[in-house]
């Protein structure tokens, strides 16, 4: 059940594209995927920010409400329920018809949203995704078992095998995907459900194991 709505500000018109966080007790972090969100090339009448606060005891309302004076944010509240109830509540939220999830400690480069619309234009049929490149932080890239995580096992942040432009055939399974081995932004046509406690889809990971509402193909095109 949701327990608060609270929409900070809203663009005149509808957004292409709808940018969905969802956060907890992460104030701190979200500070730093908002100002990114700042920066954006594309136009703010021509997308939406969607905070999802999963329950958070923090600053993470506050932080929500100041950055709503710079940013066109719908900032949404519900009890803690986890992260696919967050991403399916916000993905209902959403008012754009190209989805863009962040998580709350991404630093979006300042193209990010404007190079996903305008690949969703070049690729407008329904079952394309968007595969976009996600670096790892240097204060965090120094440390051990993420240097086996990403250079050496290759279970996240692996980009080495593509190629700018590159379509990716994958397949989304209603029993839960492949454990495939990139981590990434993604942006979709509103069309799929999560369940349990996060989302694994085929050739990008947003968390553990899990399963989607139904099988379809997808076609992703690759955007370093």
């Amino acid at each position: 059940m949701f327990d608060e709505l609270l929409t900070a500000s809203s663009n005149s018109r509808k957004p292409i594209i709808s940018a969905v966080i969802c956060t907890y007790n992460r104030a701190s972090l979200l500070v730093k995927v908002l100002e990114s969100l700042c920066k954006q090339t594309l136009p703010t009448h021509n997308f939406e920010v969607i905070i999802i606060n999963d329950g958070s005891v923090d600053d993470t309302e506050a932080v929500a409400i100041t950055y709503a004076q710079k940013l066109p944010i719908r900032y949404i509240y519900q009890r803690n329920a986890g992260l696919a109830s967050a991403k399916n509540h916000g993905l209902f939220a959403c008012l754009g018809d190209i989805v863009l999830f962040l998580d709350d400690d991404d630093v979006a480069m300042e193209t990010l949203l404007e190079e996903h619309v305008k690949t969703h234009k070049e690729f407008p049929a329904e079952h394309y995704a968007v595969l976009g490149y996600t670096g790892l932080s240097p204060d965090i890239s120094i440390n051990p078992l993420m240097h086996f995580v990403t250079m050496v096992g290759h279970f996240l942040f692996s980009y080495s095998s593509l190629k700018h432009g590159d379509i990716l055939d994958t397949l989304i399974s209603g029993v839960g995907a492949l454990l495939a081995n990139a981590r990434c932004y993604w942006s979709l046509e509103r069309s799929i459900l999560f369940f349990g406690s996060v989302a694994k889809i085929s050739s990008w990971v947003i968390g553990s194991p899990n399963r989607v509402c139904a099988s379809c193909s997808i076609r992703m095109p690759y955007l370093p």
